[in-house]
């Protein structure tokens, strides 16, 4: 008879980093995209307050 709990435990441990590695990539997508997103919003209104005082 095969013991599979060492390769369980092994699996359960697999699955947990990939989950704290799914969330590390969703915070740092998440930061990416709000950084993103203000930085064309500063731009633009940049733009657009340039295009007015000319």
């Amino acid at each position: 008879m095969y013991d599979n709990s060492a390769s369980l435990a092994l699996t359960g441990s697999g699955i947990t980093i990939l989950g704290q590695t799914a969330s590390l990539t969703a915070v740092t997508l998440g930061g990416a995209l709000f950084v993103g997103i203000g930085a064309v919003l500063a731009l633009g209104d940049r733009l657009k307050r340039r295009r007015d005082g000319s």
